[in-house]
This record gives structure tokens, sequence and C-alpha cells, in this order.
């Protein structure tokens, strides 16, 4: 079992031209190269040749004008990347409850290395679309969910396929509602994952595939960080760390969720592997609604510390399984290193260490260095720099 093995692969490098973006500096009239950049993302979205360009911001503001359908390769994806010097920040617009990125019926597309927050609504909405991934982003302080994988069609097929997270940061994520009802509050997560508009139409909304990998989820004051469905069938959730969830209200405040609505396309063949979820207010693992299609769910080889209601609960209403629990850690604590600032690399003599199933294991982790052959548990091996 080699590291990596059983997941499935990030998109392809971008092996085209490279184009820039500079808002303070640019001009949309120009040709978008280094020395005469462009000004707005959108332009270089708009513009760009689909075959594997990569698309440099220099830093600064971005607010709201980031609008993806296009439909480019996996193969030779389009890539949107922070330039190496300065920090991206790509925003939503105040008041308006809008993504600061909205990917709508596009493919093929890397986003990597921003700073992305929405006062007044989703960091990232992506919406029946496929091949995207996103990489290395510091997701925090939006006012509803941080990354929203929801499917919209009218007509079947619809959904999202092969969308992947890798290695970014989700905290202080919701909430921008909870004056005008305190239930939205409660729906707002760090990520949720295989909404769908209307689970009653009848038509299979499902997100297919993808991955949730090497990611850190910390200090969630509302909502979940993590809710599956209610149409998933197939993600793997693989070596995130999971830590303080901690919206009392009794229908939030868990790490991890498995939802469900009845249908025959609820979330079915998730595979959650190899992480640590520790400090939630209610359940580590857990879920609601749902059928026996569910019952194809895994939560596997997860070390779960410190969960007020409970590690695990796969029993909803105590008949319906939602998932199935095969040889998980309990009740020792993953020793990181500090966890209050953020640090989440573990300490020697850490439980987590030397835990993760290899197969299931990205080949590095959150700051990028190699795993070792018995890798840890969780994001961060435990002599990361």
């Amino acid at each position: 079992m080699s590291l990596g093995s059983a997941l499935p692969a990030p998109l392809a490098a971008s092996l085209g031209r490279s184009y820039f973006v500079d808002r303070g500096r640019g001009n949309d009239h120009w040709a978008g190269t280094k020395e005469r950049p462009w000004r707005t993302v959108g332009k270089a979205l708009r513009s760009v040749p689909l075959s594997g360009s990569t698309i440099y911001l220099r830093g600064g503001t971005y607010p709201g004008e980031f609008r993806w359908s296009r439909a480019g390769s996996p193969l030779n994806p389009v890539t949107l990347r922070a330039y190496r010097t300065g920090r991206v920040q790509m925003t939503g617009v105040a008041g308006k409850d809008l993504p600061a990125i909205w990917v709508y019926e596009g493919s093929g597309l890397r986003i990597e290395g921003f700073d992305i927050h929405a006062s007044s609504g989703d960091g990232i909405r992506i919406e029946d679309s496929h091949d995207i991934e996103i990489r290395r982003c510091n997701v925090r302080n939006t006012g509803a969910m941080g990354v929203l994988v929801v499917g919209t069609g009218k007509e079947a097929p619809t959904g999202n396929r092969n969308i992947q997270l890798w290695g970014n940061r989700f905290h202080n994520n919701g909430g921008a509602f909870v004056s005008e009802n305190p239930y939205w509050a409660k729906g707002t997560h760090s990520v949720y994952w295989g909404a769908v508009s209307d689970a009653a139409d009848g038509i299979d909304h499902t997100t297919v595939g993808g991955i949730i990998a090497n990611n850190v989820f910390y200090d969630q004051p509302y909502g979940r960080q993590l809710q599956l469905g209610s149409q998933v069938d197939g993600t793997i959730v693989a070596n995130n760390t999971f830590d303080r969830a901690y919206q009392a209200d009794p229908e939030a405040g868990d790490a991890v969720v498995f939802y469900g609505e009845g249908t025959r396309f609820d979330t079915r063949n998730v595979l959650v592997v190899n992480n640590i979820i520790v400090g939630s207010a209610h359940h580590g693992v857990t879920g609601s609604g749902g059928n026996a299609v569910m019952q194809t769910n895994v939560v596997r080889n997860n070390l779960a510390w410190k969960n007020g209601d409970g590690n695990f609960e796969p029993l909803y209403n105590g008949e319906i399984r939602l998932f199935t629990l095969l040889g998980n850690i309990t009740g020792v604590a993953p020793r990181f290193m500090n966890s209050s600032s953020g640090d989440f690399r573990l300490r020697s003599g850490s439980p987590a260490i030397g835990r993760s199933i290899p197969a299931y294991t990205p080949a590095t982790d959150l700051l990028g260095h190699t795993r070792k052959s018995r890798p840890d548990l969780g994001a961060l091996e435990h002599t990361s720099g």
C-alpha cells in the first residue's frame, strides 16, 4: 500500500502560457503579460486560452469579480494562483449575498494560494461543475458557507463531479444572517458538500467522487465543519484535522455530518478515513435523515477525542444506520503543538503518529512535506517544519 494509491489524482499541471493580473497598476486593455498586466480577474478569466493557462495575481484585494463557467480540461487545466510575493485576498461584496468565487457549469480549473472571505455570502460556491481543484487557500470569516458544492440543475443529469479540496484552512465561517433567522446560522458550515436545490424534485443532483484531504478545520462558531449531503456518492475525506466546532445548538456544533433526505440519491459510498476529530460541542461524526442506502458510508481509522456528545453516532433516531465504523481510535488526546494558535502539528508521543493507512494518505502533508512510509493521522506529520 503506497502513499495515496487509493486516492484520486489531483488535476494535472497547467502547461500553457502565463498571464498576470495586478489590481494596483494593471489595465484591462493591455496584453496580460508580466510587464503589461491586466487589472481585473474577470478580464483574465474571460480571455486566457483554455489549454493550460496560468493566471498569476499580484498582491491586493480583488472584490467579488471571480466567475468561471468555461469548459477547461482536467488534463491541462487553467490555474489561478497567487504570485510569489504579496498577499492576495478574494472577497465578496459587502451587503450582498454573493460568493467571493463562483464556479457555475465550469470545469478544468485550479484555484491556489488565496485568502478568501465574504462577509455576506459564501467564500466559494461550486455549482453543477466538474474537475475543480481548490488548493492551499485560507477560507475564513464568510457570512454563509466557506465552500458550498451544490447541484441546482432542472434536468438530469445535474450535480458535480471530481471536486477537490487539498491543503486548505477553514475557520470562523457562517452566521451572517443569524439576526434575521437563528435557524440559518445552524445551516452555515465551513464546507457544505453535496447540497441540492430541491431534494423532492426527483432529479439526481449528486456530487460524485472527489476528495477532501490535508485540510484543517477549526474555530467554527456556527453550523458544522463539514456536512456531507444530502446527495453525495463516493467522496473520500482523508487526513484532515478538525478542532473546535462550538455552536451550542444541538442541531449544530458537530465536526462531520452525514445528511440525507430519504430519497434514493441519499449520501452513499463515502469514506471518512485517517482524520483527527476533536473538541466539538456535540458529536465528532454523526448524521440525520436518510435511509438504508446510507449504510454504504464508512468511517474508518480516525482518532476522535473530547467531542461533547460523543465521538461517533452512526444511528439516526436509534434505528437508521448512516455509516459503518471500523477501527477508530478514541479516549486519547492527539497532542497538538499549539492548537489555540492554529499549529496542528503533532508532538512526539502522539497516538496519531504512524497510524494512518498509507493507501488513503496523500504523499505530502498540509505544508508540502513528504510523509513517512508509516504516515501520521491528520493534516500534518509531526516532523513538519
